[in-house]
């Protein structure tokens, strides 16, 4: 197979992670940065939180293996470059809301 076959595929696997990471990073914004001061209910929200991220990382990585037949392009790759987005992408996003969450208290 060419390059580009994976390529692509990885490309549109990264493209998959980052919509991923997009919507669990609003996630944790709504339930746990945004009630950070609710102290009585702050286990529940980060619970709630992190069961929500788990399935819209599973919903993402379930889409790419239903539609790998449909797809022209390499499902490893793929595979792959979603959950490389689902993690890399998470992690940046949510530095970068923790520290502005961290500059509006100072």
């Amino acid at each position: 197979m060419p390059f580009s076959y994976y390529a692509a595929g990885a490309a549109v696997g990264l493209l998959f992670g980052t919509a991923g990471s997009v919507v669990n990073s609003f996630i944790t914004q709504k339930l746990v940065i945004d009630r950070q001061h609710d102290k009585a209910n702050a286990y529940r929200n980060v619970m709630v939180a992190n069961i929500l991220r788990l399935a819209v990382s599973a919903a993402v990585l379930f889409v790419i293996f239903l539609l790998r037949n449909v797809l022209p392009f390499s499902f490893n790759a793929m595979i792959i470059a979603a959950a490389i987005g689902l993690t890399v992408i998470s992690y940046i996003l949510l530095v970068i809301k923790t520290r502005k969450a961290q500059k509006k208290d100072k």
